[in-house]
C-alpha cells in the first residue's frame, strides 16, 4: 500500500469508523484513539493490504473489535475501582496500568479535602478506628465520624466524575 493510497482509505473511513465507534463506546474521545488506532495498525501492515478482499468489512470489524475490548477492559477497570470503594480497602497492585490511573485519580480526590477530612480519612486508610483517630487528634469521635462521611462522600464524587465510566453505588 502507498502513502496516497493510504490518504485516500483514511479519507473515505475516518467518519465511517469514528460513527461506528462512537455508538460502541459512548464517548467521543475513545473514539478518535480507535480511528487513530485503527489507521496506524493499518499502516502497520501496508505489506499485507493486498490479502484483503473488502477494505470496509476489515476496517469495521477491527473497529468493532477495538471498541469492544476497549469495553471490555473498562469494564474489569471499573470492577475493580467498585471492589477498592465498596470495600473501603486500600487499592493494592494487581494491575500496574489501572493501579496508577486509579491512584492519581484518587490522590486528586484526597487533594481536594479540607486538612481536618483529609488527616481523617488518610488515618482511618492506615486502618486506625474512629476511637483511635478521635484519641490522637484530640477531637470527638462524632466529630471525627461526621467527617469520615463526608470525606468519603467528598472522594467518591470525584472518583466517578473523573472516571469515563459511571460507578454503581457501593452496598
Amino acid at each position: 500500500m502507498t502513502a496516497k493510497c493510504f490518504t485516500v482509505l483514511y479519507e473515505k473511513y475516518k467518519d465511517k469508523i469514528y460513527q461506528y465507534s462512537l455508538n460502541l463506546t459512548n464517548d467521543s474521545e475513545v473514539s478518535k484513539d480507535i480511528v487513530q488506532d485503527i489507521f496506524m495498525r493499518l499502516w502497520q501492515r501496508k505489506d499485507e493490504y493486498h490479502l484483503i478482499n473488502n477494505v470496509e468489512a476489515y476496517l469495521m470489524q477491527m473497529t468493532r473489535n477495538e471498541g469492544l475490548s476497549r469495553k471490555k477492559r473498562l469494564f474489569y477497570k471499573m470492577e475493580y475501582v467498585n471492589f477498592c470503594l465498596s470495600n473501603d480497602e486500600t487499592i493494592n497492585n494487581h494491575d500496574p496500568v489501572i493501579f496508577k490511573e486509579i491512584t492519581t485519580i484518587f490522590i486528586e480526590a484526597l487533594n481536594t479535602l479540607p486538612p481536618g477530612e483529609k488527616k481523617v480519612y488518610i488515618a482511618r486508610m492506615h486502618g486506625f478506628g474512629r476511637l483511635d483517630i478521635a484519641r490522637r487528634t484530640k477531637v470527638s469521635k462524632f466529630t471525627i465520624a461526621r467527617q469520615l462521611t463526608l470525606a468519603s462522600k467528598k472522594v467518591r464524587k470525584h472518583v466517578k466524575h473523573r472516571l469515563p465510566y459511571p460507578l454503581k453505588e457501593a452496598a
